[in-house]
C-alpha cells in the first residue's frame, strides 16, 4: 500500500486532532516523541529512497524532532479559538510534507476551545499507516498499561454456542442424499460461472474507465482542480461503548486489522435515476454490493497495482 500511495497524484495524509483538558508541555512531548514514538514504529525515523532498480525502501535516518514540531500562536485575548483552530487545520490539509525527512508532523496548539484547554494535532502521510494502526500505536505510546484494552473484548459478551461432539452413526454418513448431492454441484458450478463472469466484467469496466470512459456530470462530483481548495472539517462522535458494538458485530480487534492489509480499487456506480421509492436505493445498492463480493476484481487488481508501482 505505500508503493502505490508514494504518489503525486494522491499525496495523501492522515490528521489525527486530539482536544486535551490541559495545555501542552512542550519540552516533555518532545521527549514522548524521542524516547516512545520513534522507537515504537521504525517509520517515523526512516525516509523513502528508491534504489538503482527502481524500487521503493524504507531508509533509517537521524530525526531532529525540532524539525517535525510546530507551536501555534494566534491574536491574544481571546475567549475562544474555535474558528481560528478550524482554518489551520484546513490549511494543513493542502501543504505538502517535505520527503527529505520523515513524513509526520506534530502541531501543538495551547489555546482554548469549546471542547478543552488544548489541541495536538499529528499530521503524517498515509504510507505510514491507516487509522487503525496510528490507533494502535498511540495505545502503545500512551500512559494506558499495555496489557489494559480499552474496549472489551467480545468474549465477554458473546456467547458462542458449545461445539457438538454428538457422533454420527453409521447410517448416517454413508446415506445416498442423491437430489441434495446434485444440487450441490449444481449451486457450486453456478456460483463458479458468476464470479468469473463478475471478476471479467468488472475488470473489463474498470480498464475502460481508467482509459477512455468518464464518470457522468452529476452535483457531487468535483471539478477539476477541487483538490486544491480548502477543507472544512466536520466532526462526529461515537462513545466507546458505540465502537465495541461494531468489533463484536464484526468479530475484530485494532491487533488484528493492525498486522497489515491489502489495497486494491473498485469501482460503484450511483444511480441516476429519480426513483419514487427511497429503499429501492437502498436495494438496488445491496444488489450491486451482492455482485461485487462475488469479484475477484479487488484482489487482482491488488496484484497489478503492485507490479506496476
Amino acid at each position: 500500500m505505500g508503493e502505490v500511495l508514494n504518489n503525486q497524484s494522491f499525496s495523501l495524509c492522515v490528521l489525527c486532532v486530539a482536544d486535551l483538558d490541559k495545555p501542552v508541555d512542550v519540552s516533555e512531548a518532545k521527549k514522548a516523541i524521542s524516547q516512545i514514538l520513534l522507537s515504537e514504529n521504525s517509520r517515523f525515523s526512516s525516509i523513502v529512497t528508491r534504489d538503482e532498480k527502481g524500487v521503493l525502501n524504507w531508509e533509517k535516518t537521524e530525526v531532529n524532532v525540532d524539525d517535525h514540531v510546530f507551536v501555534l500562536h494566534f491574536p491574544p485575548h481571546l475567549s475562544l479559538y474555535d474558528k481560528h483552530i478550524e482554518e489551520y487545520i484546513s490549511d494543513l490539509h493542502l501543504s505538502k510534507l517535505d520527503p527529505s525527512r520523515p513524513l509526520w508532523e506534530f502541531h501543538f496548539i495551547n489555546y482554548k476551545t469549546t471542547k478543552g484547554e488544548a489541541i495536538a494535532i499529528l499530521k503524517l502521510d498515509n504510507m505510514l499507516g491507516d487509522g487503525t494502526s496510528i490507533v494502535s500505536l498511540a495505545r502503545a505510546c500512551s500512559t494506558i498499561p499495555r496489557n489494559h484494552t480499552l474496549i472489551s473484548s467480545p468474549s465477554q459478551h458473546t456467547q458462542h454456542p458449545p461445539i457438538s461432539t454428538r457422533k454420527y452413526s453409521q447410517t448416517q454418513t454413508t446415506a445416498w442424499h442423491g437430489p441434495e448431492f446434485i444440487t450441490r454441484i449444481w449451486n457450486g458450478l453456478l456460483t463458479l460461472v458468476l464470479v468469473m463472469w463478475y471478476t471479467l466484467h468488472d475488470l473489463i469496466t474498470t480498464f475502460l474507465i481508467s482509459k477512455w470512459m468518464e464518470d457522468s456530470r452529476f452535483p457531487i462530483r468535483g471539478h477539476p482542480g477541487v483538490e486544491l481548495l480548502p477543507k472544512v472539517m466536520a466532526s462526529c462522535t461515537f462513545t466507546l461503548q458505540d465502537i465495541g458494538e461494531i468489533k463484536e458485530r464484526v468479530d475484530g480487534g485494532v491487533d488484528e486489522m493492525a498486522k497489515g492489509n491489502s489495497f486494491g480499487l473498485l469501482f460503484l456506480g450511483m444511480p441516476m435515476k429519480k426513483l419514487k421509492n427511497p429503499l429501492e436505493y437502498v436495494r438496488r445498492a445491496k444488489h450491486m454490493l451482492d455482485k461485487k463480493k462475488m469479484s475477484l476484481a479487488a484482489f487482482l487488481q491488488s496484484k497489478v497495482l503492485r507490479y506496476i508501482t
